[in-house]
């Protein structure tokens, strides 16, 4: 990522003029039995969907304790959300959510599944959920499902690092709602704010595709073999010298 490439610079920085930053991206390939679900009917329920595993910092403790005290307030129904996570996740760890949260209503667990039946999924979600803890270095991460749900034509929900470059390619991207992962109360209002939009039918999905493209692995590609190029280039003129 660009921060991680700016640390390196700083440490080395006599060789600042080597340093190139490639980032992770996305196949579009991933997505092209699909386009009949570009732009799906409003679900039922307002359906936010999680994709990846949960380990360490990156938990959704607080994201759950925020929706729970939503329902509580009646902010929320509870019988007209579902929260979905898909992936590998330690034996009893929902259990353990729901036995803190009371959300049994609402969390709904899939096992690790095709790639392909993952992107169905969220491609007929509302929302897509990202979650990245804060702590040291969280502000220098994507995620790589980031750029997947970037690509999906689904608002992002993203309870991450506010001033890390995940939220800036969000924010720059328009792809969705971000609030920082240590503030409660930014996490309420963006679920109370999603909430209301569902409801009234106004969640809409203004994505800038051309920030989106950059980050599709073909276009990475290309960026890789001009760098190659470059470098070639170099090493000829240094030879002829």
């Amino acid at each position: 990522t660009p921060v991680m490439m700016r640390n390196f610079i700083r440490t080395y920085k006599e060789y600042e003029h080597k340093f190139s930053c490639i980032p992770n991206g996305f196949d579009k390939e991933d997505f092209a039995d699909y386009q009949t679900l570009e732009k799906p009917e409003k679900n039922e329920k307002l359906t936010i969907t999680y994709t990846g595993m949960l380990y360490g910092r990156r938990k959704p403790d607080l994201f759950l304790e925020c929706l729970r005290e939503l329902i509580d307030e009646h902010v929320i129904s509870e019988g007209q959300i579902t929260v979905k996570f898909i992936g590998k996740f330690l034996p009893g760890y929902f259990d353990r959510l729901n036995e803190r949260y009371g959300l049994q209503n609402v969390i709904r667990v899939y096992d690790y599944m095709p790639h392909k039946e993952c992107i169905k999924m969220l491609l007929q979600s509302d929302l897509l959920l990202l979650i990245e803890g804060a702590g040291p270095g969280g502000e220098a991460f994507y995620t790589g499902k980031l750029f997947e749900y970037m690509n999906a034509g689904r608002p992002i929900i993203a309870v991450i690092p506010g001033s890390g470059v995940a939220a800036d390619l969000i924010k720059e991207s328009r792809t969705g709602y971000v609030a920082d992962s240590e503030d409660k109360n930014q996490i309420l209002r963006m679920l109370t704010n999603i909430w209301q939009l569902w409801k009234n039918n106004k969640l809409e999905y203004k994505h800038d595709y051309e920030v989106i493209n950059r980050f599709e692995r073909r276009n990475l590609t290309c960026q890789l073999a001009a760098l190659f190029n470059e470098c070639t280039e170099v090493n000829h003129e240094t030879d002829r010298r």
